[in-house]
């Protein structure tokens, strides 16, 4: 009996899970049944399909990848930072003989898209990043890869990157840069993986450069130029095999309108006020007031200008060099200001060196058209009081001579006392006082600064020049 009831529960246990398979196989054959051809085609494609492994047959060929770099435009350039902030499109084709399949089979379909993380891709990522290189290749993981049916995979995606860029900065703000960006393959060498540049719809097998002309569009503060991209092949430090690298050369130029605005054009109209504070009267009492203003304005926009420049001193801006010159030039103005002050409101003997400015024609040229200049309106006010007097109704004979006479010297009295107060510092004679040092001493000074002004902004405007016209080589 204990046979038979172990014969039942063994054939009940059969008939359950006889029942159970042919349910599950009948499932299975609704749902291929139900299912699209891309689903089928993928499930072929990926069934024991290892992501890590090359595409090649041969473990001793060489994948070969079609690189393609578009430049779609520059979001940012910084200067002080020397990174160069730029959206790019990149393309990267390459064969697959494991993903290949027969059109027919799958209702045509000649091409199916897959995750990176499915299939296996080229690891080439931007080597001269100015963040870590995994942030600027992060876009790539959110592109997929388009598989054709004849093995050709290829990987579009678009990309912030932000390379560092090595900036020549003495003429800025004319200043035209060359950035450079490298691609390169972090973990197959020249023995496992070959970049090639596309150019156009070709390859370039050759290994030249591709030189393209891109259409000039602009940020607002720089228009982009040209490009040329490089094929290199570089030896690595921690291999010993070389790897290849893709180099880019991509000319920018900077639209100088805004730093001329605010920047230039401000400190060079601060720096002629200061040469002219020689003009303000020594007593006013100003002078110094308005010099040190004039100064701690010069200093702020110095400040400002630094902070536009890079901290290094590989090469020095030329209008920094000249920013700094004319700020020197400043202070020694206040210094001489101090000096005019202190031999105007000096008293005892005059040293011999400042008769020579007395006895300089030059420096006594103002003060003789000072001196003509009321002597001559004298003249024209006796002549416009004779005729006025003239003009009036005639006295009698006896009279009329005496109180025209009267009416010149009278007049004669007013004009000289209207010159006196026109020319309150002036001295009669020819005999020298401290006053009369300090008014040579201004216009010396004041000539003398403005010459160095104009010397210094014409040599930087002609090294300016030449530099420009230097040729960028690439």
């Amino acid at each position: 009996m204990n046979n038979r009831q172990v014969l039942l529960f063994t054939a009940g246990l059969l008939t359950v899970m006889i029942t159970l398979v042919c349910q599950d196989c009948h499932a299975t054959r609704i749902l291929m049944h139900n299912v699209s051809s891309e689903y089928k085609l993928r499930r072929e494609l990926l069934t024991n399909y290892d992501r890590l492994v090359r595409p090649v047959l041969s473990p001793l060929a060489v994948v070969n990848v079609s690189f393609l770099v578009k430049l779609l435009s520059i979001s940012d350039v910084d200067s002080k930072n020397e990174v160069m902030t730029s959206k790019v499109l990149i393309e990267q084709i390459w064969e697959n003989p494991y993903l290949k399949w027969d059109q027919s089979h799958f209702d045509g379909i000649n091409r199916v898209r897959m995750s990176n993380k499915e299939v296996w891709v080229p690891d080439i990522k931007l080597q001269n990043s100015a963040n870590n290189p995994s942030q600027d290749t992060q876009h790539l993981h959110e592109n997929w890869v388009t598989v054709y049916s004849n093995g050709t995979n290829v990987w579009v995606s678009i990309a912030m990157i932000s390379s560092k860029c090595d900036f020549d900065i003495s003429v800025f703000p004319f200043d035209e840069q060359k950035c450079s960006i490298v691609f390169a393959s972090e973990s197959y060498d020249t023995e496992l993986l070959d970049i090639y540049l596309k150019q156009g719809d070709q390859l370039n097998l050759g290994k030249k450069p591709v030189k393209e002309y891109l259409k000039s569009t602009s940020n607002g503060e720089w228009e982009t130029g040209s490009f040329t991209a490089f094929r290199q092949v570089k030896q690595s430090s921690c291999c010993s095999t070389p790897f290849v690298h893709v180099k880019i050369h991509l000319r920018i130029t900077r639209i100088p309108t805004f730093y001329i605005l605010y920047l230039l054009s401000p400190f060079i109209v601060l720096s002629l006020l200061v040469f002219f504070s020689f003009i303000i009267p020594p007593d006013n009492g100003e002078r110094i007031g308005f010099c040190s203003s004039l100064l701690l304005s010069l200093s702020v926009y110095l400040l400002l200008f630094s902070e536009l420049m890079p901290n290094n001193s590989r090469k020095l801006n030329l209008f920094g060099v000249a920013f700094v010159l004319i700020f020197l030039e400043s202070a020694a103005v206040l210094v001489a200001t101090l000096f005019v002050l202190k031999a105007y409101h000096a008293t005892g003997e005059i040293p011999a060196v400042f008769k020579l400015l007395h006895y300089c024609s030059f420096f006594r040229l103002g003060s003789s058209i000072k001196k003509r200049y009321p002597l001559n309106r004298a003249k024209k006010n006796q002549i416009t009081n004779r005729s006025h007097s003239l003009n009036e109704k005639e006295p009698p004979l006896g009279i009329k001579s005496e109180t025209a006479a009267e009416d010149i010297s009278l007049a004669n009295v007013n004009q000289g006392t209207r010159i006196e107060q026109h020319e309150p510092d002036e001295e009669p004679g020819d005999e020298l006082t401290w006053r009369k040092v300090a008014r040579r001493l201004d216009r010396f000074f004041f000539w003398c600064f403005l010459f160095a002004f104009v010397v210094t902004v014409s040599i930087i405007g002609m090294l300016n020049q030449d530099l420009g016209e230097v040729e960028i080589t690439i």
